[in-house]
């Protein structure tokens, strides 16, 4: 607002082109949105609303903390504060890439574009989980490769992919998966870490009410078994709260007295072991 004129209004459409192109077209309108939301707060004149607005949006999308600078007053000073500004953040170049947190040094820089097929490889080979969960990782990811050979370095085409599924659920499962990919890309290769922005939102969805058997339907399924093998499974559902994985991948070894040892996605200890269905097991 403190730039007026012809040459005001060319500068003003090169500042919010710019702006669209560092922030995406969704973070651009969530900026001007705030900004007109919060315009006219007392003490604050529109210029340093703008101004703070500004700074935060860079420190939201680079994961910079930029440093109060008072107003300047004249138009050409103004010019030269958020020129400066863009500079510093690397608005009209390439993207500032965040320090790796181990290390807090940047990663080294590359201007080759980053293989999804090689940043996956990378990823899957650090990742301190079972061999299940890598495997359901790279399930989401290979799809996700295939759509995008090349690793994404926007906003907007994270937001167009993750729109691009209709089931919330889904989305919010392959939101979390890429999430631990972009993390990893981020402090291995010094992309973007996107994730760490507000403008990509984590879709949401209302959870499924699982609720429970009542007693005289747990009865129905215990004598709808067929043999024994199928009501040792059962046992092991209802009576210990196994999981379909955790039951059929008991083994004859993991069976005690007294107790079983059971393997699972979240737990791998043995857990005690109801009379009746110790009878049926042995």
């Amino acid at each position: 607002n403190g730039v007026h004129g012809r040459d005001g209004l060319q500068y003003k459409a090169a500042v919010y082109d710019q702006l669209k192109a560092a922030l995406g077209t969704g973070g651009f309108d969530l900026l001007m949105g705030q900004f007109m939301r919060e315009a006219g707060q007392p003490g604050q004149s529109l210029a340093e609303q703008a101004s703070a607005l500004f700074s935060s949006a860079c420190g939201h999308k680079f994961g910079l903390t930029p440093t109060p600078r008072p107003l300047k007053e004249s138009s050409a000073e103004i010019h030269e504060q958020v020129v400066a500004a863009m500079a510093a953040a690397e608005l009209t170049g390439e993207p500032v890439y965040l320090t790796v947190r181990t290390g807090g040094k940047k990663p080294p820089r590359s201007r080759a574009p980053v293989s999804t097929a090689e940043a996956i490889e990378d990823c899957a080979r650090a990742l301190h989980v079972s061999d299940r969960t890598t495997q359901s990782y790279r399930g989401t990811w290979a799809t996700f490769a295939k759509r995008h050979p090349v690793f994404p370095t926007t906003v907007d085409q994270i937001n167009a992919y993750l729109n691009h599924y209709t089931n919330k659920r889904t989305a919010a499962d392959i939101y979390t998966k890429l999430k631990i990919l972009y993390d990893f890309a981020s402090a291995r290769y010094g992309t973007p870490d996107l994730f760490s922005t507000r403008l990509i939102r984590k879709p949401k969805f209302k959870p499924t009410d699982r609720g429970s058997l009542t007693l005289k339907e747990a009865k129905a399924v215990v004598n709808a078994c067929r043999d024994d093998f199928e009501l040792g499974l059962i046992h092991l559902y209802l009576g210990h709260g196994l999981r379909k994985n955790e039951a059929r991948g008991l083994d004859i070894g993991d069976a005690g007295e007294d107790e079983i040892f059971v393997h699972g996605k979240t737990r791998n200890e043995p857990q005690p072991v109801l009379p009746e269905t110790r009878r049926i097991l042995s």
